[in-house]
């Protein structure tokens, strides 16, 4: 039997993983267990992250062809271990007076009352039935701390299942790449930078002087960031002559910002550091390559504190601290290639 990876599915993984890391920090880390339950769902039923056959007219028809899953399926797969109740506001009617006696209500919306046992006490049957309710209940009301989230991390569709939920992969996947841009923009240029990255991005191409009067800022301090974002890449200007003559001082400069352009120039700038960091990986183990083969040795092994010497473990271990840095930037820089590659590939926004 022959097997291989699969990278595709391994791209949709990367995508649920990067999606309830950002729930945990919108919202909380349990809430962000429960979005990765649903996820871990509907990752069953794509098999990719984006098709470059699939077409869609708008948004709205891009986000009905996602996948559901219902609160029945999340409640069924999430570990019973998670306390749910622990982030959320517990249900005075629930747990207050006489209604201790009752299960939640039935498929009918009517309240079921727990059979007494020989005992005195409640039916076990029972009782399983109402906490087995209760914690639907909170999945429910985590569910909807999502789907009410400006991200819109979720949104429900319909009762069925106690709720059936559908996640707009390609809308939340260019969301992350556009904050991931103005994240990048604003460490390298400053917050003023990212500021008129959204306005250019909202109202299209401007010159200076309409730049400067939409930002609030006088011409002369916004110039010096354009010409720099210019150079570096991430705006574009235009050229427009009033006349014939095209001399400069009869010639407009229409400012603007090009997501694709720039989404491939981060792809460009990452590949380079990737590069970069495995070049310096193997000049560095080069450097102490004769320790790193002596430690490796088979009669080495297991008999390190025996047979290297203190220089040898000190070396040993300045190199796997070093070791693990770049091995650790690699990983960061990987999670940007398939943000900015892998999630969508080329296609464009309906």
């Amino acid at each position: 039997m022959v097997l291989k990876v699969n990278y595709e599915k391994c791209n949709v993984a990367l995508r649920s993983q990067s999606l309830e890391r950002l729930a945990a920090r919108s919202i909380g880390d349990v809430t962000a267990k429960v979005y990765g339950t649903l996820l871990q769902l509907l990752e069953r039923k794509i098999p990719r992250c984006y098709d470059d056959l699939e077409e869609y007219t708008d948004e709205h028809e891009e986000e009905d062809a996602q996948p559901t899953a219902t609160t029945l399926d999340i409640g069924d797969l999430i570990p019973t271990s998670l306390d749910l109740g622990s982030t959320i506001a517990k249900d005075d009617d629930f747990l207050n007076g006489d209604d201790d006696a009752y299960d939640a209500d039935d498929a009918l919306g009517r309240p079921v009352k727990r059979e007494a046992s020989a005992s005195g006490g409640y039916n076990h049957d029972a009782s399983s039935f109402a906490d087995r309710n209760k914690r639907l209940t909170q999945i429910e009301q985590h569910m909807a701390l999502l789907a009410e989230h400006p991200r819109n991390f979720c949104s429900k569709i319909s009762t069925r299942g106690k709720g059936e939920w559908r996640v707009n992969f390609p809308a939340l996947s260019r969301w992350m790449q556009r904050n991931e841009i103005e994240s990048l923009i604003s460490a390298r240029f400053g917050s003023i930078a990212t500021r008129i990255v959204r306005m250019l991005n909202a109202k299209g191409k401007l010159d200076e002087k309409q730049v400067a009067n939409f930002t609030l800022m006088r011409q002369k301090d916004i110039r010096a960031i354009l010409a720099e974002m210019h150079e570096a890449g991430f705006l574009e200007a235009q050229e427009v002559p009033k006349d014939n003559s095209r001399q400069p001082s009869r010639t407009l400069f229409l400012w603007y910002f090009d997501p694709d352009r720039c989404r491939q120039l981060i792809l460009s700038t990452t590949y380079k550091a990737q590069a970069r960091l495995i070049q310096r990986m193997q000049y560095e183990k080069e450097e102490v390559s004769a320790v790193v083969q002596k430690a490796e040795r088979l009669d080495v092994v297991g008999h390190e504190d025996q047979l290297l010497t203190a220089s040898d473990k000190s070396i040993l271990r300045r190199w796997s601290e070093f070791e693990e840095k770049l091995i650790v930037q690699m990983a960061r820089q990987d999670e940007l290639v398939a943000l900015m590659r892998d999630f969508l590939g080329e296609q464009k926004t309906p």
